[in-house]
């Protein structure tokens, strides 16, 4: 969650430091979806309105950042 709460560039955590597509951030992404689409609450076969909301969440936040770099470079 660090990566989608980031709020400071110099962040002491690297994974706060803002969604630049680090390999280590698409790796906590990418552990975070695995990890909400493997949940399961009870008898429900299906994901929650909240696990849905947390992978496109996710989604928006890696396209995003491919619109802005595509934009304004990749240094951005």
């Amino acid at each position: 969650m660090d990566v989608l709460n980031s709020g400071h560039p110099r962040d002491a955590k690297t994974l706060r430091r803002g969604c630049s597509g680090t390999p280590g951030q698409e790796d906590a992404l990418s552990k975070l979806v695995e990890e909400v689409e493997g949940l399961r609450f009870g008898s429900a076969g299906h994901l929650l309105p909240f696990q849905k909301g947390l992978v496109v969440t996710v989604k928006v936040e890696r396209g995003l950042l491919a619109d802005v770099q595509q934009r304004l470079g990749p240094d951005c």
